[in-house]
């Protein structure tokens, strides 16, 4: 089995990642998640480690990674044989035989022009490198329009390729024969159950029915050899279905109809003579092919008895859309994954950013409030002077003396008043437990709500 080499020169953006690694992951370096991607190759690298435990997410660096940040080399190996640290070779013995990469097998391919053969490899050869296509697929790593894809999943050679998106699916690869049986002297659980107990989730004729299960047998037989599982629908709908990895594929098994004359039975018996005509109509009937489908309403995708071939004879491509569809399947679930987390984590950023906003905000109408308080009470100050100056030259003592005391009354009104006058207001103020979610939701962004937080 090759290896790519772990310790090439890093790439510019690599050695971004790895200085930002090194100044503790500060927030607000990286627009989206992909720099997690580069990460754990430098963790591959044995220049960082991840802690990728649930809800959490760091990276520290390590002496390796710091010598390669100042000498942009990797730490020699005093045995030779390449920059290898003890660290890093430790970790070699201890992963390097169980465990690939998605980082390594991606470079593998594309350093082998995107397929990769390895001749039918020993079972935990094929288990290692099946490995590395389920986290390729399960963490979106397959480069930008591109898709994963392999045969030899359980048997024979491994072949995985990097195809465009736009080529999926259009690969004109003969498909190995799949046997099927003459005789059902051993019978699956699920066959026999349909030929037993449930035959009316088989919709054929019986003179299609025994065919019909020797290909259901046939079927089951290329699961029990590849790993799958075969097994009946658990919402009791027609006919089976095939599990792999945790996805399952339910399939419809029938026999198509067909427009044909059909002769009146009631005529035919009152004819009189053999010569006489008697009137037939066209209808549907059974036509005895057999046929496979799967899918939704809109978009079925099956397989059936033609001219040129029969049902058995296209197992193998039946089994091939079930590894597609559950490739796809998985990716799917493993992006929807991705964005639900994404989605969660854009608005618990949103909503710490709210809260900045809403503390700013709130201290800036403080010191508006403050602001209009201060020039009020200097201007209460100003007019009780204007006040005293005026009562100083009224002739009339009483007068005088009420016009002194309300001049005092408004200086008093301006004490009281003045923001100075109170320094446990002079604060930057910092609520934590007083916010309320009304009080957030005019800073969220557009589309969000403190009201509606993404599932976690």
């Amino acid at each position: 089995m090759r290896m790519v080499n772990r310790y090439q020169p890093l790439s510019e953006r690599q050695m971004r990642v790895l200085k930002w690694v090194v100044d503790g992951c500060p927030d607000g370096w990286w627009e989206d998640y992909s720099y997690k991607r580069t990460t754990y190759a430098l963790d591959d690298r044995g220049l960082v480690t991840v802690d990728r435990r649930r809800n959490s997410w760091s990276a520290q660096v390590t002496d390796d990674g710091r010598y390669y940040l100042e000498h942009r080399q990797y730490r020699p190996n005093p045995e030779g044989g390449g920059p290898r640290s003890a660290a890093a070779e430790q970790r070699k013995n201890s992963r390097v035989a169980v465990e690939l990469s998605s980082v390594d097998l991606i470079a593998e391919l594309q350093a082998r022009d995107g397929v990769l053969t390895i001749p039918d490899p020993a079972p935990n050869t094929r288990a290692l490198y099946r490995s590395a296509i389920s986290k390729v697929i399960s963490a979106g790593a397959a480069p930008e329009g591109y898709l994963l894809r392999h045969t030899g999943r359980d048997r024979g050679d491994l072949v995985i390729r990097l195809i465009s998106r736009y080529d999926a699916g259009q690969s004109e690869e003969k498909l190995p024969p799949i046997p099927a049986p003459t005789t059902l002297e051993t019978v699956d659980e699920t066959v026999r159950t349909l030929r037993d107990e449930r035959p009316e989730l088989l919709d054929v004729a019986d003179s299609s029915r025994q065919r019909a299960l020797l290909v259901l047998q046939a079927i089951a037989d290329e699961c029990g050899r590849r790993g799958y599982e075969f097994n009946l629908r658990p919402d009791n709908a027609p006919t089976f279905q095939i599990s792999v990895d945790g996805v399952s594929t339910g399939f419809f098994m029938f026999e198509e109809y067909e427009n044909r004359p059909v002769v009146s039975e009631d005529e035919l018996k009152e004819a009189k003579y053999p010569w006489q005509r008697v009137r037939s109509t066209v209808q549907k009937v059974r036509s005895g092919r057999l046929a496979i489908q799967t899918g939704s309403r809109n978009s079925p995708v099956s397989w059936a008895d033609r001219k040129r071939w029969s049902l058995a004879d296209r197992l193998p491509d039946l089994f091939a859309y079930v590894e597609q569809s559950t490739i796809e399947t998985i990716e799917k679930r493993a992006r929807d994954e991705r964005e639900r987390i994404e989605r969660r984590q854009a608005w618990e950023q949103a909503l710490d950013r709210a809260k900045q906003l809403y503390v700013t905000d709130l201290n800036r109408r403080r010191l508006d409030d403050q602001l209009a308080a201060s020039r009020r009470a200097e201007d209460l100050r100003r007019y009780a002077d204007r006040i005293d100056r005026q009562a100083d030259a009224m002739d009339d003592a009483e007068a005088s003396l009420q016009a002194h005391h309300w001049a005092a009354w408004t200086k008093s009104e301006a004490d009281r008043t003045d923001p100075l006058h109170r320094p446990a207001d002079l604060v930057y103020v910092k609520p934590a437990e007083d916010i309320k979610d009304s009080d957030l939701e005019a800073f969220m962004p557009r589309g969000m709500s403190v009201w509606r937080p993404p599932p976690r």
